[in-house]
């Protein structure tokens, strides 16, 4: 991982784009890539987290992948990023929650993470 902020934006927007493709949600999830995401949803670069909640969101849309990221914690550290002042970066991460919510045995996993509260309150 770079330090520097331009090439982080840049690795960001660029697994954005891959995450678009079907095939891509798998091998960025299979290939380690929920920590770097996390870490980058994470990051107090509104960009860097912006463009990492979104492709956390959008490998949530494939169902291969939600089991696994529910079980590396990624709702609590979107959890976390709902506290962003970026409208931006809350609506990335509401969609991430969206998407694992949309199976059913994930439902009581969002509710014990509390990402639910933030939403509500």
């Amino acid at each position: 991982e770079s330090d520097s902020i331009e090439v982080q934006r840049e690795v960001a927007a660029a697994l954005r784009n891959l995450s678009l493709s079907e095939p891509n949600k798998i091998a960025i999830r299979r290939s380690g890539g929920l920590d770097v995401l996390v870490n980058f949803a994470l990051n107090a670069d509104v960009e860097i987290s912006h463009q990492g909640c979104g492709v956390l969101a959008n490998l949530a849309e494939a169902l291969e992948n939600q089991g696994p990221m529910v079980e590396a914690g990624v709702l609590q550290h979107l959890k976390y990023v709902l506290r962003s002042k970026s409208v931006d970066v809350q609506r990335e991460a509401v969609r991430a929650i969206s998407n694992l919510s949309a199976e059913y045995a994930h439902t009581a996993a969002i509710v014990a993470s509390g990402a639910l509260m933030p939403l509500v309150s």
